[in-house]
């Protein structure tokens, strides 16, 4: 057995009696472990230089003491691994995605002073930097913390090319312009990597969150994966609007929250989406007239 599994062994005061391949993300090793004593749990394993263990479970546990939305329990954690609550998958129907657009507005009452967060924390393998700052405004933060890493890379990885460095004032302007334009503008509490893959379903039919990049941002930003990616019900909007409403002109704005991902994306696998994310950039400079 390998070392690391000892010293879950050790944590839990049990012995692992079984170990299969879990389902889990593209940046730590999952596996479900089964002890001596019939218990069942998720373990994830970051043997990294720079593992991201710690940011995720400081994520788990804020996002739990909210009192808004559920988090796997953590049983056990170490700079290299993280022992969680299994949860048993359970099937979907309507009251559920209604469950979660709820519980996610209501997550995001939750409020602070400042965008960012103390610490940084990962989105997907990327390093999410979220230098919190009293004078910021939301548009600053996005285009300091958000944006700006996220082009930095691109360009030292040769994966920033002239036609898009061309646009990078447009760019600036426009999100200088949409992001500055509404009056809900306070830090809420977000997941910060909600797509349908970080969601389980307990038998119940209850949602639970995984794996989040959290920070103290504006709320639609939460809601952009969701879009991008899809896989969530007309009824999660509605419940989450019926919670607290989303303000006009958001269709406009989600597309910079998108652009974000997409940019990590094409940091993460490479040209792929370059494409895609070009296209975004485009739209978003010709709809807004570059100011």
């Amino acid at each position: 057995m390998e070392p690391i599994f000892l010293q879950v062994e050790q944590s839990l005061s049990s012995s692992i009696v079984d170990i299969s391949q879990a389902f889990g993300g593209s940046v730590s090793d999952s596996r479900l472990i089964t002890l001596d004593n019939g218990q069942r749990f998720f373990l994830k394993i970051d043997q990294s230089t720079e593992p991201s263990i710690g940011a995720e479970a400081d994520g788990l546990r804020r996002l739990r003491e909210s009192g808004s939305i559920r988090t796997p329990k953590i049983i056990s954690e170490d700079k290299h691994y993280l022992v969680l609550e299994y949860i048993s998958p359970g099937s979907l129907d309507r009251a559920d995605f209604k469950a979660l657009g709820t519980q996610l507005a209501r997550l995001h009452k939750n409020s602070h002073q400042y965008w960012g967060l103390d610490r940084n924390n990962f989105i997907g393998s990327t390093l999410q930097i979220n230098d919190q700052c009293r004078d910021r405004t939301w548009a600053q933060f996005f285009l300091k913390a958000r944006l700006g890493p996220q082009i930095y890379w691109l360009r030292k990885r040769g994966l920033w090319p002239a036609d898009l460095q061309s646009l990078e004032d447009q760019l600036v302007s426009v999100v200088e312009s949409l992001l500055s334009e509404q009056s809900d503008l306070r830090p809420s509490l977000l997941h910060g990597d909600l797509w349908s893959g970080n969601v389980l379903w307990d038998k119940q039919g209850s949602p639970i969150l995984i794996d989040p990049a959290i920070y103290w941002g504006h709320r639609e930003a939460d809601l952009s994966l969701a879009i991008l990616f899809g896989g969530f019900s007309d009824d999660f909007f509605r419940a989450y609007d019926e919670e607290w409403p989303r303000e006009p002109g958001f269709e406009a704005r989600v597309q910079i929250y998108i652009l974000y991902h997409l940019l990590n994306h094409v940091n993460i696998f490479g040209s792929a989406y370059l494409t895609q994310t070009r296209k975004l950039i485009k739209s978003l400079i010709s709809e807004q007239g570059g100011h």
